[in-house]
């Protein structure tokens, strides 16, 4: 399974399947944007709710974001469909997240955030949680 660089420069589907689309869409790497609702707010994207909402502990963290991102395929089924066509959630844990940032900060944030590996295996994270990718 050959999975894709999820990220707001990747154009295409890893642009729209990032969580900060406003960026993407700001880069032009995506022409559509990915507003969400969630709760009883329209969010401009997924990274803009999860910053607002997110709290204290990683657990609830990741359960806020697997919320969100599932918000996110329900609300775009054109998304969920691409994903299932490449395999489903075989597919999303083979993707990876580098930005090819340049700040110290960011380039730790790529060394520890990989889609398919650490943020993939935690409690409540979207690969845990089917997220109707597979059903």
């Amino acid at each position: 399974m050959r999975g894709i660089n999820i990220y707001s420069g990747a154009g295409g589907l890893g642009s729209a399947l990032t969580n900060p689309t406003e960026l993407a869409f700001q880069k032009g790497a995506i022409r559509e944007r990915y507003p969400i609702r969630f709760g009883k707010r329209r969010w401009p994207d997924v990274e803009t709710a999860y910053q607002t909402l997110k709290g204290e502990g990683r657990a609830t963290n990741d359960r806020l974001m697997a919320e969100l991102i599932a918000a996110k395929f329900l609300q775009y089924p054109d998304l969920l469909a691409q994903v299932k066509e490449r395999g489903g959630r075989a597919f999303l844990e083979a993707c990876e997240h580098f930005t090819g940032a340049r700040s110290e900060r960011s380039m730790r944030q790529d060394a520890e955030e990989p889609v398919g590996s650490s943020h993939a295996e935690r409690p409540g994270s979207p690969a845990t949680i089917e997220l109707h990718v597979n059903g």
